[in-house]
């Protein structure tokens, strides 16, 4: 081919380059630091979220910002449902502008054909990247020349909520492991004594959305019965907080244990970090609890056994794709209760030097490097571009 492929990708709801840990920009810009950038051009459709320019040169590539205000969705999407500007006039906007080849939409209810007729311009062979499953296909949308899914459990249920089968390709999501990946004990200590933790403390930690789907609420139980007994443990909560959290049902409870846990030395709060300082808490992490309640893949499962730590996960969903109980990780139900939780977590501390969690380490990471290291995923993503290209 003679001439580079053009590329736009469009993450309504996050924004490039990323600044809240949104999975889905992660993901599209990830991308861009591992491409052929002889074979393929770039560009980004973003949300605008805290950033002032609407269009700005990262090192991701081009960035176009669209923004709507609180007032705006409000007006238009809630109340009249008359929405004068929708996101795909916007977005044809640009490409009609800007024409590519293949538009690639993380959005699974992406309007296909109602984007399709604001275009002026080329029609691009349109990818669309399901990040979640909860919607049926709906003909009247339109369809896309290939979806992608996260994980083959996905890739059923999607067809089973209608999508075509032969159009959808399973890729998971990368991580990029040289940033997150274990270090040395010399160097872990200088990252305890950076975050003011006693270099022999047991680190435990959470990391996500600080809400029940989550499973916030399962650290926070058992951070409050066992800070208290053992003075070695330091715990750890790493991630955004969304307005909706006050209306689920632990909240008050969690706030109880929260006012009570940050006059301890040995429990820490975090809002979302950027990624050199995400890969510091993972480090200086001996054991990560994150008990999701659903989960399409799980990106954080992937971080935390690409950086070493002894993950304590749930065992649904997407997860059972990347750890299996006792082989790089510890699985739980998501409704295991306090005390059985921490009864798991006692045993790993009481094993900790076995070759049993050695092993664990040791199969994790490796999970991770030869499963979701960014370069091995965006090869197979480079491959269908170029198929559907061709078609």
């Amino acid at each position: 081919m003679s001439s580079r492929i053009k590329i736009c990708q469009y993450i309504p709801h996050g924004a490039i380059p990323d600044i809240r840990g949104f999975a889905p920009a992660i993901v599209a810009q990830n991308y861009a630091l591992s491409i052929d950038k002889t074979e393929f051009d770039m560009y980004y459709i973003s949300n605008k979220e805290d950033y002032k320019d609407f269009y700005q040169k990262t090192k991701y590539g081009n960035v176009y910002r669209i923004f709507e205000s609180k007032i705006y969705k409000r007006l238009f999407k809630k109340i009249t449902r008359l929405d004068p500007y929708p996101l795909e006039k916007r977005m044809a906007k640009i490409l009609n502008k800007y024409p590519v080849d293949i538009l690639h939409v993380h959005q699974i209810e992406f309007n296909i054909n109602k984007f399709k007729k604001y275009l002026t311009k080329k029609i691009p062979k349109i990818i669309v990247h399901s990040h979640n499953f909860t919607h049926k296909y709906n003909s009247i949308n339109g369809t896309a020349d290939r979806y992608i899914t996260l994980t083959q459990q996905s890739k059923t249920i999607m067809i089973q909520k209608g999508y075509p089968k032969e159009k959808i390709i399973t890729i998971t999501n990368s991580i990029d492991t040289n940033t997150f990946k274990p270090v040395a004990d010399s160097q872990k200590i200088s990252l305890k004594e950076k975050y003011d933790i006693d270099k022999d403390a047991i680190v435990i930690s959470f990391i996500g959305r600080k809400q029940e789907v989550k499973g916030f609420e399962k650290f926070l139980f058992m951070a409050e019965k066992m800070i208290l007994k053992n003075k070695n443990l330091v715990f750890i909560s790493v991630g955004p907080e969304p307005f909706d959290t006050k209306y689920e049902k632990s909240y008050l409870e969690r706030e109880q244990i929260r006012n009570k846990l940050s006059s301890l030395d040995n429990y820490k709060e975090f809002q979302p970090l950027k990624h050199k300082e995400l890969a510091e808490i993972y480090q200086m992490t001996d054991i990560t609890v994150l008990l999701s309640k659903r989960e399409a893949q799980g990106m954080v499962m992937v971080e935390s056994i690409s950086s070493g730590c002894i993950t304590i996960s749930s065992n649904i969903d997407g997860i059972l794709e990347t750890i299996e109980d006792r082989y790089n990780g510890y699985l739980l139900t998501p409704e295991v209760n306090t005390d059985e939780l921490i009864k798991k977590v006692e045993y790993i501390l009481e094993n900790f030097e076995s070759k049993e969690i050695e092993n664990i380490k040791k199969y994790g990471r490796q999970t991770a490097t030869d499963k979701f290291d960014t370069s091995i995923i965006t090869n197979k993503l480079q491959l269908l571009y170029k198929e559907i290209i061709n078609e």
